[in-house]
C-alpha cells in the first residue's frame, strides 16, 4: 500500500516559525515534524510515500533527497504543487494515479500531528466495512474536548460517519489526520485537479451514500498547528520518552 502525506500548506498559524521554513520542517524535539509521520509509516511496513511540496519547496526537496539517500526503508516521491496549491482534495486527486498504481487502497495522512495509531487495525476495519457495507473511505477518529469547538466535529452512528459540524451543544468526534481510501472513489468522477476540500467534495458525497466509515483511536495525539500547540506537544512528549 502507498501513502500520501499532505505537506504543502502555508503554515500561517505557526508564524513566525514558518517565516523562513515550511511547516513540515519546523523542529519538534529537534526533529522536523514530518519525521514523526514518516517514522510511523516506516515502522508499520510502508516502503513508498508521496509528499506534496509548495511553500519553501526547495527546502522540502533537500530534506527528501537526504532522507532517500539515508538507510530508511521508506522512500519518498515528490508531488510538485509549487505552481499552485491544490488543497486537501485537489492534491489527493492529482496523487491518485501514483497512489493506486499497484493497489486499490491508499493511506492518506497529515504531516503536522504526532500520534501512534494502530495502522493494521485501521486497515482491518476498512476491509471489513468495505466488504460488508461497501464503505470506500475509513477515517481515524477520536474523542477530543475541542471537537466541534476548536476543530470541526464528526458525527457518527454505528460504524458510519453521518455528518460534520461545529456546534457546542452536540457531541462530536475529532479527525486527527489519517484515513484509507479506495481507487473506486476516483473512477467515473467529475472532479478536476484544482483547489478543493476533500471533506466537501469527497467525504460528504460518501456520507450521503453511507460509504464513509471510521475507527476510533484512543491513545495520545498532539496537533502541531500553532506555536502554543508545539510547546505543549514537546513538554508532553518529553514525559513519555516518545
Amino acid at each position: 500500500m502507498r501513502a500520501f502525506i499532505l505537506s504543502a500548506g502555508l503554515g500561517t498559524r505557526l508564524k513566525p516559525l514558518t517565516d523562513s521554513m515550511p511547516k513540515p520542517l519546523v523542529p519538534v524535539l529537534g526533529k522536523p515534524m514530518i519525521f514523526y509521520t514518516l517514522n510511523l509509516l516506516e515502522k508499520n511496513g510502508f516502503t513508498e510515500a508521496l509528499v506534496n511540496v509548495h511553500y519553501f519547496a526547495d527546502q522540502m526537496r533537500t530534506f527528501i533527497r537526504d532522507w532517500n539517500q539515508s538507510d530508511h526503508k521508506l522512500k519518498i516521491t515528490i508531488q510538485d504543487e509549487e505552481p499552485k496549491l491544490l488543497g486537501s482534495g485537489g492534491g489527493l486527486l492529482k496523487a491518485s494515479e501514483w497512489l493506486f498504481a499497484h493497489e486499490d487502497t491508499a493511506m492518506i495522512c497529515n504531516a503536522d500531528v504526532i500520534y501512534d495509531p494502530d495502522i493494521r487495525a485501521l486497515i482491518k476495519q476498512h476491509k471489513v466495512l468495505n466488504q460488508k457495507q461497501g464503505v470506500l473511505c475509513t477515517l481515524l477518529l477520536m474523542k477530543h474536548k475541542e471537537a466541534g469547538i476548536k476543530y470541526g466535529g464528526v458525527e457518527v452512528h454505528d460504524n458510519l460517519i453521518t455528518g460534520f459540524g461545529k456546534e457546542k451543544e452536540k457531541k462530536y468526534l475529532h479527525f486527527p489526520g489519517m484515513y484509507l481510501i479506495e481507487k473506486q472513489v476516483f473512477q467515473n468522477t467529475n472532479l478536476k485537479v484544482s483547489d478543493f476540500s476533500v471533506r466537501e467534495e469527497i467525504w460528504k458525497p460518501l456520507v450521503r451514500k453511507k460509504q464513509l466509515g471510521y475507527l476510533e483511536y484512543q491513545k495520545f495525539y498532539y496537533d502541531l498547528g500553532t506555536p502554543q500547540d508545539l510547546k505543549i506537544a514537546e513538554a508532553e512528549l518529553e514525559k513519555i520518552s516518545f
